[in-house]
């Protein structure tokens, strides 16, 4: 059997901090990093007239550096 592998990398970002100075909702740091994982993945498409998704799936790409 083979396997057809397509990826498209959509958008990326490199959490370096900056987003803000408080946290009384996480309870973390302010502006902690986030270094931790979770079972959660949220998509947004804010004033998107039209969204169609087919066999979509979320990854975790290792750094290898």
């Amino acid at each position: 059997m083979q396997y057809l592998c397509i990826i498209d990398i959509i958008d990326e970002k490199t959490d370096s901090g900056g987003w803000g100075t408080k946290s009384q909702h996480c309870m973390g740091l302010p502006d902690e990093i986030i270094s931790w994982g979770g079972p959660i993945a949220v998509f947004r498409w804010d004033n998107a007239k039209d969204v169609d998704i087919k066999d979509f799936s979320v990854r975790e790409i290792q750094d290898t550096n």
